[in-house]
């Protein structure tokens, strides 16, 4: 005890008890600190102190996430080329109206509508090459 104690440094040892007395005692502590013991204390610059804290994945969660995240690239590659379909249509649309029609005279909705329906070939899920596959 640090109070009938009057030698220099005491204090400090008694504080070194009192912090191993804390953690032999907790639990969780004492897990933490066998670790240390086991596999040396944990370098943040080293990839094994991030291997050893990383979640574990099987080989069929693997495989799911990389066919999930290939479906949603594929799919936004197919929005993406809808929409350039789609602008390019438009503007071939508007020269061959303009042509016939002259430039004042806007091209009706429908006229586009039943363009796209046509000639683009809009995104869908179906046409993804997971789904192709599997059907």
């Amino acid at each position: 005890n640090t109070i009938k104690s009057k030698e220099e440094g005491a204090e400090i040892e008694f504080r070194k008890v009192v912090a191993i007395s804390q953690v032999l005692t907790n639990e969780e502590q004492r897990l933490k600190y066998d670790d240390i013991l086991k596999n040396g204390m944990p370098s943040w610059k080293q990839p094994v102190f991030y291997y050893r804290n990383a979640k574990k994945i099987g080989v069929t969660t693997l495989i799911f996430t990389i066919i999930l995240f290939s479906s949603c690239v594929q799919y936004g590659i197919m929005i993406m080329n809808y929409s350039a379909q789609k602008s390019s249509i438009i503007n071939k649309l508007n020269k061959q109206w303009k042509k016939n029609y002259g430039s004042k005279v806007q091209i009706p909705d429908h006229v586009i509508t039943t363009t796209l329906e046509q000639e683009a070939v809009s995104p869908s899920i179906r046409n993804l090459f997971i789904i192709r596959f599997i059907l």
